[in-house]
């Protein structure tokens, strides 16, 4: 299982407090072309990665606005993602959410606030600012280890003022705080939590969530998994606002303690919540190789991929072209599963949180797929039109003997008439009797009308196969248009 350091991913340090000495990760100065940002928590997580609880302290310690907050999750988020080796480009479509949880932090921050200063002193207001000045001011350069320097004044002065109000529960926290971040003693700052967390659940303080929190993390680094959980879930327990980062707290130490069933709940229900915690736990060393982790996430990703599939193939089959009716040689199904395995090549390849703008995608393959239907339904006309040419070809001289039938029955009819015309002009007989037109004209008659009718309808004959082609053909256009 990874350890996670609170200032590097080094093994977690167990020395005695008299051992204590500042860590070489913990300020450093970083240029930035925000001075805003020029900060401890900037430097923290750029060199760090991502806590949720660290930059929480952050934002209250430094008072920070929700921009600065969503730029430290970011800087967070990109060192995580580039030591697990995955794109930080992926921070770009979660960006709405990062801000969201920055305003949940912010709200969150306030509302400690809003009860601790009720209780403030002027001697811990004073002692939390110059904290922060040490934070601001401290170079990594300037470093030093003895019994004097900055860092060590900054402790007496902590426990000075605990010894004057012992009931100091802002600077019994901070105190707990330096411990923990800059000292790397996590007994020392196990023991200040354990009595912080018992006064401000006294007072229904929400400082005490985030006290049990850092004692979970304490239990952590100490290497005891199972008190760290239950400080996370009596955390929980208490928050009135029902933040799912608890549940993600939950799950880092449930996989500690091979209590995989339950962490992989905890993780479903993140997920399902927001694309952010994909992110989170594809990068967070909590969760690094650990088959069942990478099983989910790979369910989570196939599955958006067929969601995308089946909202597709609803909007499509809804469509104003699919309601038409088509010849068997247009195979929707077929049109449909190539087209979507052409997008599969690009899409198995894209992040989660990409994949979870299905509306969007969809939208995207919904218009390539009716182009590439206009495209097939006009190669198969074109291919209906070459068909009905050779069919029509082959009975061409079926066609042709019609003509020639009717052409037959014209002359027929012209010479009838010129006949009975000179006859009685001329008087012409037969065996020197005159002509009996009355036994002539209908033996004409139904000559000329016989071949007449056989010369038109070998003129129009069309095959059966013709007959089906045209149908088919008309039915395409009729689809088309």
């Amino acid at each position: 299982m990874a350890t996670i350091s609170p200032l590097s991913p080094t093994a977690p340090s167990t020395s005695p407090k008299s051992n204590k000495k500042k860590s070489a990760n913990t300020i450093e100065n970083n240029a930035h072309e925000s001075n805003t940002h020029e900060n401890s928590a900037t430097l923290y997580l750029n060199q760090n990665g991502f806590q949720h609880l660290y930059l929480e302290y952050f934002t209250y310690l430094q008072d920070l606005e929700i921009t600065d907050i969503s730029y430290l999750y970011h800087q967070g988020l990109k060192y995580n993602l580039k030591h697990s080796h995955f794109n930080v480009e992926v921070l770009r479509y979660v960006k709405t959410d990062i801000r969201m949880h920055a305003q949940q932090i912010r709200n969150q921050v306030d509302n400690c606030k809003s009860t601790l200063h009720k209780h403030l002193t002027k001697e811990a207001t004073d002692l939390q600012s110059a904290l922060c000045d040490y934070l601001k001011q401290q170079k990594h350069s300037n470093d030093q280890e003895g019994e004097n320097t900055p860092l060590n004044d900054l402790e007496w002065k902590f426990l000075n003022q605990l010894d004057t109000q012992p009931n100091d529960v802002l600077t019994e926290f901070n105190l707990a705080w330096i411990y923990f971040h800059l000292f790397e003693d996590y007994q020392a700052a196990n023991t200040y939590l354990n009595q912080v967390i018992d006064r401000c659940i006294l007072e229904d303080s929400p400082l005490a969530q985030i006290a049990l929190r850092y004692l979970g993390m304490t239990y952590y680094l100490m290497g005891d998994s199972t008190n760290a959980t239950k400080a996370l879930q009596r955390s929980a327990s208490l928050d009135q606002t029902n933040n799912l980062y608890y549940l993600y707290e939950i799950a880092q130490q449930l996989i500690q303690t091979d209590n995989k069933d339950a962490a992989i709940s905890h993780i479903k229900a993140l997920i399902k919540h927001s694309p952010l915690y994909y992110i989170h736990i594809q990068s967070d060393p909590f969760f690094a190789d650990i088959p069942e982790v990478d099983a989910l996430l790979s369910r989570f990703h196939a599955a958006k991929l067929e969601a995308i599939k089946e909202t597709t193939y609803k909007k499509w089959k809804g469509s104003k072209i699919m309601q038409q009716e088509f010849p068997a040689e247009f195979d929707h199904h077929k049109l449909f599963n190539s087209t979507y395995d052409e997008h599969l090549t690009l899409l198995a390849h894209q992040p989660y949180p990409l994949l979870c703008r299905t509306e969007t995608i969809s939208d995207k393959f919904l218009s390539n797929l009716q182009s590439k239907t206009q495209s097939k339904l006009n190669i198969i006309n074109k291919q209906f039109i070459q068909h009905i040419h050779a069919e029509q070809k082959k009975w061409k001289m079926v066609n042709l003997a019609g003509v020639s039938l009717v052409y037959v029955a014209v002359l027929l009819t012209l010479a009838s008439i010129f006949l009975f015309i000179g006859g009685d002009l001329l008087g012409l007989t037969s065996n020197g009797q005159s002509i009996n037109w009355g036994h002539l004209v209908p033996r004409i008659f139904a000559s000329v009308l016989g071949t007449g009718l056989i010369g038109i309808l070998l003129l129009q004959f069309n095959s059966p196969k013709l007959k089906q082609l045209a149908k088919k053909k008309n039915m395409l256009v009729e689809a088309m248009e």
